[in-house]
């Protein structure tokens, strides 16, 4: 019998639990590697989840960054971003983050940084890279990780998120060893969002081809052949019933009335888009108005990272509005809390089920909007900024022209309404002819999702067993 190697996998959030635990990527895994997982945070039911899958399970909770630590890395971010990735993107998130800003000092102190930016060398930028490096052996969980990787006799590594501190260290410790390491790409916006990474992995499986051809800008053509496109794994629950339940017992559950169209508000994170509030009253107040036919409902889902408590108590006072939990645990005002909790079979039921059993989907760049045109719905992304004086409408249309969002942008496969007046229009287009805008969905999936159809487990793991060989 040959023996199976083993290979440290890191879970650093909840969506990870998706990726790995929901779509059965462990067990998959696990007929070609042995799998030994290390978690980043206190969660013993998830503990006693893997260990009962024959997993072993290490638990080293992630330490705080230091000061130092996170200047040196939204330095190096920014230039990677800019100067190596040059990604439009990082302008446009650079000026989305200064609107955001509302104190005259943090301006000023903005303003101070972003000349020191643009003072930076590639010669600083190298220099940074070494005092990063350094700075990494003296952290706290830097033994934590050594001790592990020669305990266990790891001999490869498979990373999903070396953008964060914790999963940066086992890379640089991985390199640092030699061993290899395998990258699969956990959202499509990562080549172009997440700057510099301590590695330049073996093997990489991205979503789609753009995914692939940002790598080979950013490390070089040699890297062609190492970048498999095996689509999102996350995305497979989609396209198998067992994760849906019957739109009546799906109604009652919520507490939806059961003769009235839903339209799903999936929100954005608060901090990122503030004062959304305001978009979804609008929309429930042309409902009550009638300016909206059919007289739907509003689904509010919230942003999983953030608290459940306080939209509830926006929706309450609401008169078409309802509101579900993206997570079973995303009820604290600590996103942090939100962040590292458990992500539930019941979490990827409760939303496939939404997504297959609303009628039109409503979100602001969000991925919400690819989870929609694989169940075929109308998608209304605005185009508008909820409150202009906080943040004006062109940084919120400069977010659809990030260089991972624009193909969506510019596919024709979402409506994209300029106003409060275009939004109630393009609503009721959705709920009139919700098939108008399909041929352009199709497209969209079949180019942006690698036509997901449900085999992107199979082909990451297809992937991975090449790169084990």
């Amino acid at each position: 019998m040959t023996r199976l190697k083993k290979v440290l996998i890191p879970i650093s959030f909840n969506f990870q639990v998706r990726y790995f635990v929901r779509t059965e990527l462990f067990r998959k895994l696990a007929e070609y590697c042995y799998p030994v997982v290390v978690l980043q945070w206190e969660q013993p039911d998830l503990v006693a989840e893997l260990e009962a899958m024959g997993l072993r399970v290490y638990t080293i909770p992630n330490q705080p960054e230091q000061s130092e630590v996170i200047q040196l890395r939204k330095r190096i971010n920014d230039y990677f971003l800019e100067k190596v990735v040059k990604t439009p993107t990082a302008v446009i998130m650079r000026d989305h983050e200064y609107q955001l800003i509302v104190t005259l000092r943090k301006k000023v102190r903005y303003y101070q940084n972003r000349v020191r930016q643009r003072l930076y060398s590639a010669k600083q930028f190298e220099a940074d890279k070494r005092r990063l490096n350094e700075l990494a052996g003296e952290m706290p969980t830097w033994g934590n990780y050594e001790e592990l990787l020669g305990r266990e006799r790891i001999e490869a590594l498979f990373t999903t998120a070396p953008f964060l501190v914790q999963e940066d260290l086992l890379c640089r410790l991985a390199v640092k060893r030699g061993i290899p390491v395998f990258y699969g790409v956990l959202s499509f916006d990562n080549p172009t969002t997440r700057g510099s990474l301590p590695f330049v992995a073996n093997r990489y499986a991205v979503w789609n081809r753009l995914n692939k051809e940002q790598l080979i800008r950013t490390y070089g053509a040699h890297i062609g052949p190492m970048v498999d496109v095996t689509g999102p794994p996350q995305f497979d629950f989609y396209f198998d019933p067992k994760y849906l339940v019957p739109r009546e017992e799906w109604l009652y559950e919520k507490g939806l009335p059961p003769h009235r169209p839903v339209i799903l508000y999936g929100a954005n994170a608060k901090y990122f888009v503030p004062d959304e509030f305001a978009v979804v009253r609008m929309i429930d107040e042309a409902i009550s108005s009638g300016a909206i036919a059919h007289n739907p409902v509003i689904l509010l889902r919230p942003h999983p990272t953030d608290s459940y408590l306080d939209w509830q108590e926006f929706a309450a006072k609401l008169k078409n509005t309802y509101i579900e939990r993206s997570l079973k645990r995303n009820q604290s005002d600590d996103k942090t809390n939100n962040k590292y909790s458990n992500f539930l079979l019941d979490d990827v039921v409760g939303l496939c089920s939404t997504l297959a059993h609303s009628a039109v989907h409503i979100s602001y760049f969000s991925t919400l909007a690819l989870d929609g045109i694989c169940f075929d719905k109308p998608v209304v992304c605005p185009y508008f900024s909820p409150s202009p004086r906080r943040l004006s409408h062109k940084s919120i249309r400069r977010l659809y022209e990030t260089e991972h969002y624009l193909p969506i942008t510019r596919s024709g496969a979402v409506m994209l309404p300029e106003d409060e007046v275009q939004l109630i229009q393009a609503v009721n287009q959705a709920l009139e002819d919700p098939g108008k805008l399909r041929d352009k969905r199709s497209k969209l999936k079949r180019e942006y999702l690698n036509d997901v159809d449900g085999n992107a487990c199979r082909l990451l793991v297809e992937s991975f067993r090449s790169f084990l060989n």
